[in-house]
């Protein structure tokens, strides 16, 4: 609900989390974009996230930031999934629910509310997808 990395990474940290917690599903960025914070800081924030979860030894998700329906945003939002790709890639489980959006303008845009927050169906599809696809890291995490 607005918040960017740097607010979510302070909850993290201010708030004890149940000893049972072992997996962290990391879900930011886009925000940051859109309240015009620079790729560095955010970079900064997502090794700031990793770092975090070695330190608590909690096995990390980075949800990568979804693709809107404006071409200039799309550009930030672009580069900002490369970012987090290279920064998190082999360290954390990456998970990619734009499939599940839609790859093409045309989907994307019957799947927003406002060309950048999803719709609640839109949710639902984002659900049905990630969930075999968490369930599995899961298990391999389990496993490992």
């Amino acid at each position: 609900c607005g918040d960017c990395c740097d607010d979510i990474i302070y909850r993290m940290r201010q708030y004890a989390l149940p000893e049972y917690v072992q997996h962290v599903i990391f879900l930011g960025g886009a925000n940051d974009i859109l309240q015009g914070r620079r790729l560095e800081d955010i970079s900064r924030d997502y090794k700031r996230v990793l770092e975090w979860c070695e330190e608590k030894q909690y096995s990390l998700c980075v949800v990568l930031p979804f693709i809107s329906t404006e071409q200039a945003l799309n550009r930030q939002l672009l580069n900002l999934r490369q970012e987090a790709e290279h920064i998190c890639g082999g360290k954390a489980f990456l998970l990619d629910l734009q499939p599940a959006i839609g790859l093409d303008a045309g989907t994307r845009f019957k799947a927003y509310v406002d060309g950048i927050h999803p719709k609640s169906q839109t949710y639902e599809a984002m659900g049905n997808y990630a969930a075999p696809l968490i369930w599995k890291w899961l298990k391999e995490e389990k496993e490992a």
